[in-house]
């Protein structure tokens, strides 16, 4: 039974363990196709709900705006099972926030291809993401160049500066050569 009036989750409850955020996800898969908006920072979201909300995502075309971020007990392999599963998807996304998490090179590919089948998704924040080295910032560059990318705003790096060298200086300089639509590139914090 859906519940169309239900817009907006807004969600920061520490103390919900991983188990209950799965079964939570594993309902809205059933119940609600109408959702635009959840914010699930800081929560103990682990890789086993992370999967169940990817599910969740896959049948609710309507979800405007994601924030994942500070999520520290999803793993790398979390995320990328996460992405993957996204790969398909006809996301209507329009903002991603992954601040603050445990993503990292491995992560970048199945990231890039989940990505390019978000073609609305304006806004992508990955600020804080520890574990992407420069290797990984240059291979995210590349969907910069993808011909389904209409990112607007695209924020990277901060806590580990030293991933933010040349190299991704200037792969992101030659991705952005016949990119039409990126507005802000945002190497560092920049509260926007």
């Amino acid at each position: 039974n859906s519940n169309a009036k239900l817009k907006i989750y807004i969600l920061d409850i520490r103390s919900i363990t991983a188990a209950g955020w799965a079964a939570f996800f594993r309902s809205l898969s059933r119940t609600n196709n109408s959702l635009e908006f959840i914010n699930l920072q800081h929560n103990n979201i682990d890789d086993e709900a992370l999967v169940a909300l990817a599910t969740a995502l896959s049948v609710n075309l309507n979800l405007k705006v994601l924030d994942l971020s500070h999520i520290q007990t999803i793993s790398a392999e979390g995320w990328q099972t996460f992405f993957t599963s996204l790969q398909n998807c006809n996301l209507a996304l329009k903002q991603l926030f992954l601040r603050g998490n445990s993503i990292s090179d491995a992560v970048v590919p199945s990231f890039i291809s989940a990505l390019a089948s978000a073609r609305s998704l304006a806004r992508l924040d990955l600020v804080g993401n520890r574990a992407i080295t420069s290797v990984g910032w240059i291979a995210l560059s590349n969907i910069l160049q993808h011909p389904n990318s209409n990112l607007t705003h695209l924020f990277i790096s901060r806590h580990n500066q030293t991933t933010i060298n040349d190299e991704v200086v200037i792969g992101f300089a030659n991705a952005l050569i016949n990119n039409k639509s990126l507005k802000t590139l945002g190497f560092g914090y920049l509260n926007t």
